[in-house]
């Protein structure tokens, strides 16, 4: 294992609480990583990771957020969140004169809710091109293409940087918010949203979906504070807040802002809740997953040929852990236009359009989407497959389900 050293104090004595493994698509960042937390200040991160490198390719190239599905058009999350996330940015930084940088801004979103909210001095940073072109051509925001290992410093200093669903991501936590700090103004300040890892048992997603392809930090309160006040940061506002993901999932953040120049914290608070909540996670989702792999299994017992509906981590993980290995799959369909035309455990992953070429069972493979693309299957496409469903929601799964 690749020894990640702990971004918050420095520790290399890390516990290892779970091993997250994927097939992986061509060109993938990752085909897993270790979960771990750290003995000396309880910072949960990933560990095993290629370097800052491919962090950056990966974001350039394989960018999902640009959202080809719905021709970069937000999700009615984003529609939900991206207001809140600017109403909170007011709240604490009043002043609509603020210049403001969005690293990773994605399409542009969040933005374009500061600027109905009054702000006008607004540029964002993407890695993706085709973030960038959605940005404009959605919303008409100025975005630079450029990783944030490489943003330019002829971009000028600002009031306030915002990084929204973003520092999960990042490899290297200390190297960014060294490189950050000349683009900020004297007491500048950031706006973070990262995913909170005190609360993920509550979530109601499949399986180990919170240890996606993508998210190798697991924040808590306590962790996001030692960081910035490591830099020198102090607190202006922290929020814990839940917003209505889709199929009534509820996502549970962490909101917070902090401002530049009090003076680095050299000691962490210790941070005794990630672990041992992520320890229960892990056992509920290692209970949740026995009667999926049993459906799976069943499946490849019965020798049944099926069309698999989802490309994604879902699926890329069960692929890796379940009898999913072992089902006869004639094609995945995915609606990720990137996916198209690859292949995944050598077979063919094609568009939604393709679907109505075969006449196989479909498994839905995903819970967050699993009504969402069975509205798809039976209403918008019509198509006469019969479909199997590995969570209670939605349709439940057909016993009926011909052998081939």
């Amino acid at each position: 294992m690749r020894i990640r050293p702990c971004e918050i104090c420095g520790s290399i004595e890390a516990e290892l609480l779970h091993e997250r493994r994927f097939t992986p698509l061509p060109g993938a960042l990752l085909a897993g990583y270790d979960v771990t937390t750290c003995r000396d200040c309880g910072f949960c991160f990933a560990q095993d990771l290629p370097d800052t490198s491919a962090f950056d390719r990966y974001y350039e190239e394989q960018s999902k957020y640009e959202f080809h599905q719905r021709e970069g058009a937000p999700s009615e999350y984003d529609s939900r969140r991206l207001p809140a996330a600017a109403a909170l940015i007011a709240e604490w930084m009043p002043n609509r004169e603020a210049r403001i940088l969005d690293i990773g801004c994605a399409t542009g979103g969040l933005l374009a809710a500061l600027r109905d909210a009054g702000f006008h001095q607004l540029l964002g940073i993407d890695p993706s091109p085709a973030c960038a072109r959605a940005a404009r051509q959605h919303h008409g925001i100025e975005v630079l293409t450029a990783p944030l290992s490489r943003i330019p410093a002829e971009i000028g200093s600002f009031d306030l940087i915002v990084f929204g669903s973003v520092m999960e991501h990042l490899l290297d936590l200390n190297a960014t918010l060294e490189r950050i700090s000349p683009l900020l103004k004297e007491h500048g300040c950031v706006f973070v949203e990262v995913p909170d890892v005190t609360r993920c048992t509550r979530l109601g997603d499949a399986p180990f979906q919170e240890f996606s392809v993508e998210h190798i930090n697991f924040f808590s309160p306590k962790s996001l504070s030692n960081l910035w006040s490591k830099h020198g940061y102090s607190a202006v506002g922290l929020r814990q807040t839940e917003i209505v993901h889709v199929a009534n999932l509820v996502a549970y953040e962490i909101k917070a802002m902090f401002r530049k120049g009090s003076g680095a914290t050299s000691v962490p608070i210790f941070d005794d809740q990630a672990g041992p909540e992520l320890r229960r996670y892990i056992a509920n989702a290692t209970s949740a997953l026995a009667p999926v792999a049993a459906i799976l299994r069943e499946l490849a017992l019965r020798e049944t040929s099926v069309i698999v509906w989802g490309a994604g981590t879902h699926t890329q993980g069960l692929l890796a852990t379940t009898p999913l290995r072992d089902v006869k799959i004639r094609a995945f369909i995915d609606s990720n236009a990137r996916y198209a035309g690859q292949t995944l455990a050598g077979v063919p992953v094609l568009s939604p359009a393709e679907a109505a070429r075969f006449d196989e069972p479909i498994l839905i493979s995903s819970q967050q989407f699993q009504v969402e693309i069975l509205d798809e299957i039976k209403n918008l496409r019509r198509l006469p497959n019969a479909v199997i469903t590995l969570y209670p929601e939605g349709l439940k799964r057909q016993s009926d389900t011909p052998s081939t």
